[in-house]
């Protein structure tokens, strides 16, 4: 008969941006009688997950898991909604397309995609919000026209991380913070304890590695090793800046200009504008793209760990993966990450088996979002833009079934719904094919059908207020006049 194992004592998490404390917070949730503790530094800029403003709709939920509430997030870490991703000129210099997020398309369009049809513009009910700037955050419980409306958030990554640490300490997680000085390891490269300036000796059962592309405490391992993801993600310098006019729009925008990619995520404190380009770009295309001079600027060499748990040391966000800011991937991977940590989460004695499932599933995770970016490389228009990449198989799966069939493989660990799949990859201009086995929908139900669809759009739009004056309502609690009955 088995016996449970021993919990974990103490963990220590080395990082104390917004990736190391919503870590610690998570391990908190999960042992209560563990003592978490944050030790280091904040990681700095060129830390992407630990500086991101926002993520995908998952975290949403993650964050109710660890009661992080959202209407928090809003008040005190100038929080507001985004309901897809516009992208510009990947297809073609004057083309559009929108990324939208969960199960985004309404029954009708969504009829259309299962029997191969193609749909043009505002085929999504988010699609139709964002035109007409209008979007309110219902009760969960409560079914309205905006219900099936999936929703990512944005924050200013200051005020996040002030209210993550609010959290940590009114859970009992204590902070030794400043840089990490040295780091014991036994002969087998498990760490025994780690040395942070003018502090004590700090011993654990397991270290989290959240300090950023450094990776300090997974790189002292003897097997540490990194894989290099340069021939299939071309971005070689990042420029990013921040422009001080708040936006509270409900889209963000990824373009792709003469020399590389631009983003654009609005937020309530600024907009924050990113820049990625190849090695061949000039430094004035690079201003004229950002708007000015760069506040961040680096060189970016992609790749990720080759096994992100070793020893008793498991590295999470950058610490264990680097690649471009090109949309909320960088935050999103951290955040599944800790989710699968809190699934396989060992006690004061590691099984090499739970390590190992660790690395397995991880590694697709890391894997997944490469294969995500190297679709956007795809497109018609990047190819001439950045040269000389090569498709990873995951990425050529998905775009040979998508474009010869109109289906979307499944893949273990993939971040993306098949809706979602689809949805991005008609924004970057690649074409659903047809399968031999679809029966096309006459002119008369695909009009039915669109109908239905606009039916659907008007009862949303109808109840639906201006979101910048729902915005300031909820923050202000400035009363609406009309709009009361829709809180």
């Amino acid at each position: 008969m088995s016996e449970a194992r021993a919990p974990l004592r103490r963990v220590v998490v080395v990082g104390a941006g917004q990736v190391g404390i919503i870590t610690a917070i998570a391990l908190k949730h999960a042992v209560r009688s563990c003592e978490v503790l944050i030790a280091g530094e904040v990681p700095g800029p060129g830390s992407f997950s630990d500086w991101s403003s926002t993520s995908m709709p998952f975290t949403n939920h993650f964050h109710e898991r660890l009661g992080i509430a959202e209407s928090a997030i809003i008040q005190y870490a100038a929080g507001s909604h985004r309901l897809l991703t516009r992208y510009l000129g990947w297809d073609g210099p004057n083309d559009a397309g929108v990324f939208c997020y969960g199960d985004s398309l309404s029954p009708e369009a969504k009829a259309m995609f299962q029997c191969g049809a193609s749909f043009g513009r505002n085929s999504y009910l988010a699609e139709r919000l964002v035109g007409a700037g209008r979007f309110a955050r219902t009760a969960p419980d409560r079914t309205t026209p905006l219900s099936q409306i999936t929703h990512a958030l944005r924050w200013d990554p200051a005020a996040y991380r002030n209210l993550l640490a609010a959290k940590a300490r009114q859970l009992g997680i204590a902070s030794v913070l400043g840089p990490v000085t040295s780091v014991d390891c036994s002969q087998t490269g498990s760490i025994e304890a780690i040395h942070v300036a003018g502090k004590d000796r700090i011993e654990a059962d397991l270290y989290l590695d959240c300090s950023g592309p450094c990776a300090a405490l997974l790189a002292c391992h003897p097997d540490f090793a990194v894989v290099d993801w340069a021939d299939a993600l071309p971005t070689r310098k990042l420029y990013s800046a921040q422009v001080n006019s708040p936006a509270v729009d409900l889209e963000d925008r990824t373009s792709l200009f003469q020399s590389g990619w631009h983003s654009r995520v609005a937020g309530r404190q600024g907009v924050r504008i990113s820049v990625g380009v190849g090695k061949s770009a000039n430094e004035e295309e690079v201003i004229a793209a950002l708007g000015g001079k760069p506040e961040l600027q680096l060189d970016l060499a992609p790749g990720r760990v080759k096994r992100p748990w070793l020893g008793n040391v498991i590295a999470v966000g950058d610490a264990s993966s680097r690649f471009e800011p090109l949309g909320p991937w960088n935050l999103e991977l951290a955040h599944r990450q800790i989710d699968l940590l809190l699934k396989l989460l060992p006690g004061r004695r590691i099984e090499p088996l739970e390590r190992e499932e660790y690395n397995r599933r991880s590694t697709l995770m890391m894997e997944a979002v490469r294969d995500i970016l190297s679709i956007h490389f795809a497109s018609s228009r990047a190819r001439t833009v950045f040269d000389g990449m090569a498709l990873p198989v995951g990425a050529a799966k998905v775009i040979y079934h998508f474009t010869r069939r109109g289906r979307i493989p499944f893949q273990e660990e993939f971040p993306l719904s098949a809706q979602e799949q689809f949805s991005l990859l008609t924004a970057l201009g690649h074409v659903p094919g047809t399968s031999p086995a679809t029966r096309p929908i006459d002119e008369t139900q695909k009009i039915k059908n669109k109908g239905q669809l606009d039916t659907l759009a008007a009862e949303a739009l109808a109840f639906a207020p201006p979101y910048e004056e729902w915005l300031a309502w909820v923050t202000r609690q400035i009363p609406i006049p009309g709009q009361e009955h829709r809180r």
